[in-house]
């Protein structure tokens, strides 16, 4: 049953509510964000055993590669090798977000979950874009992986990829001006919903704080070869939180939200799973 909405009424939150809903967000996040960057690698290097390379494959970079001899490559293995993972990303992240869709009145941790595994694996596409023109730019820099190869082969130089890096930029901006209606409707009262103030508060609370925290144990995970790239990734989240800040702003329809607190609870299943996740990233593959 979903509780009426009153703009003057007075939103009684706990501290530990707040805490709990944080760490729910947080853990959550960091569980797909590693799994997505795993998907990337993993797709990438089994696309180049496909073709004929002994890949290494890590957490943070893919060894035993011929990068220092062109005569080793060739168009359609760069294409199909380097575009791979970031489409496949993207295909489920839009697949993830379409089974969210139809969940209609339905607000449980299968649908967070949902919602943070479409948004996280379609972000890592858009992010992908975005790093592109700066890693054609310099191919001897990290940032030179995925598209950038791709783009780079195809003879697309820096100033024609600049403006497909600025488009995905905006589309990372509506892509969080879209979503951000899913995010409150985990609130615990509609009251939240009624008036953007509020609506501010809660997804800075479920959205943001959690990216923030969640940056900590990706970032120790990272070396001085992925870390540029997964910075850019992060960074992204930001932007995405603007564009939630300007659906508060300038819709003013409210969004029904339940009055079960689904995201009060100590999240204990996240938290075993994304400390043996970081663990075994972090003495196993990284």
């Amino acid at each position: 049953m979903s509780d009426f909405y009153d703009h003057s009424a007075q939103i009684q939150d706990s501290v530990s509510g707040k805490l709990k809903r944080i760490l729910t967000s947080a853990l959550t996040f960091f569980l797909f964000f590693v799994l997505s960057i795993v998907t990337l690698k993993y797709v990438t290097g089994m696309m180049l055993f496909f073709f004929g390379y002994q890949p290494e494959i890590t957490y943070n970079r893919i060894n035993n590669l011929p990068n220092d001899n062109p005569a080793a490559w060739d168009k359609k293995t760069i294409t199909f090798a380097f575009s791979a993972a970031p489409i496949l990303c993207l295909v489920m992240g839009i697949m993830l977000l379409s089974w969210l869709s139809s969940m209609q009145g339905i607000i449980n941790k299968v649908r967070f979950v949902m919602l943070w595994s479409g948004i996280v694996f379609t972000n890592v596409f858009l992010s992908l874009l975005i790093s592109a023109a700066i890693g054609t730019a310099n191919w001897n820099s990290s940032l030179y992986d995925f598209f950038a190869p791709v783009f780079l082969w195809w003879r697309l130089k820096t100033v024609l990829l600049a403006p497909v890096s600025i488009v995905a930029l905006i589309m990372t901006f509506m892509f969080g001006y879209f979503m951000c209606n899913e995010f409150l409707r985990f609130s615990f009262t509609s009251k939240i919903n009624a008036n953007k103030r509020e609506k501010n508060k809660f997804v800075f609370q479920v959205f943001l704080i959690p990216v923030i925290i969640a940056s900590v144990p990706v970032l120790l995970l990272s070396n001085e070869h992925s870390f540029p790239l997964h910075a850019i990734i992060l960074l992204s989240y930001p932007v995405m939180f603007f564009g939630m800040l300007l659906r508060n702003e300038t819709d003013v329809q409210p969004v029904r939200a339940k009055k079960e607190d689904v995201l009060n609870n100590i999240p204990v299943v996240e938290l075993i799973l994304s400390g043996l996740l970081w663990l075994a990233v972090y003495f196993l593959f990284k």
